[in-house]
């Protein structure tokens, strides 16, 4: 799995200067006032087109093979990565309860119970070095990352489903079901399920889209005075937090220390 060492870093290279090629489209390819797509808004598609190259490409790199097992290895990499996931998700959730309090939504304030759980997931994994272990909360916690994510991606869903106007968020939902996607083959993995492409696709993918959704707003607002940059930290901050977690997680799954076949 030597090849995955390059790939993943590639992909956060394209992200990169995705990043800027839908900084300059925020900037310039879209109406100001009405929000339609000044020049078709092509910029969009042309990287959604990457996106799905670069999981075509992850896929057969992968292929029907198992990874051969390896032997059972404290990262202090993933543990650190993974702790500081926890603390992202911590301030996170702290965020969407405080920012609740006007409106008091039932569904936000579960989001924010949910947010403290998954960084205890962060937590407790980090620390296991996401080895299988048959103790009945280590298994709970590991789940509750495909809670979180599955409700993360209703809740960007909801909150732009009557945006016409696709391209518009057609980065963040995809890199936020990537994450679901990821969470759940993680959690295969744990509990000896085989879904080493379902992870590495997700994985390397949402590197790419998440990558583009942190930092393209700020490089149009650097571009164009007229963009008004203004950051929902609810979505803003797990994308940094898995983010740095997902490729480092993606190398442990296919060192494959739980031998899974």
């Amino acid at each position: 799995m030597k090849k995955f060492f390059y790939l993943i870093p590639t992909a956060a290279v394209l992200g990169l200067f995705a990043s800027w090629a839908r900084g300059y489209e925020l900037a310039f390819g879209f109406d100001m006032i009405s929000g339609l797509p000044v020049s078709g808004a092509w910029i969009a598609w042309l990287l959604m087109a990457v996106a799905a190259l670069i999981g075509v490409c992850v896929f057969f790199m992968l292929g029907k093979k198992v990874p051969e097992a390896r032997d059972a290895k404290k990262s202090p990499v993933y543990t650190g990565v993974s702790l500081f996931a926890a603390a992202v998700m911590l301030g996170h959730a702290g965020y969407v309860f405080f920012t609740n309090q006007i409106v008091g939504e039932t569904i936000l304030y579960l989001f924010a119970a949910l947010s403290v759980l998954n960084a205890i997931s962060f937590a407790l994994i980090g620390v296991k070095n996401l080895i299988a272990n048959d103790n009945p909360i280590y298994s709970v916690f590991t789940f509750v990352q495909v809670l979180w994510a599955t409700l993360a991606v209703i809740l960007v869903f909801r909150e732009r489903v009557s945006e016409p106007i696709a391209e518009h968020f057609i980065f963040l939902l995809f890199a936020f079901l990537c994450i679901l996607m990821f969470a759940y083959a993680q959690t295969g993995y744990v509990f000896g399920r085989n879904r080493f492409a379902v992870a590495a696709v997700t994985g390397v993918v949402g590197v790419y889209l998440a990558l583009i959704e942190i930092i393209a707003p700020f490089i149009a607002s650097a571009y164009n005075v007229e963009y008004y940059l203004s950051l929902d930290f609810k979505i803003f901050l797990p994308l940094v937090a898995y983010v740095f977690y997902m490729p480092v997680a993606v190398l442990k799954i296919l060192r494959n220390e739980n031998d899974v076949k």
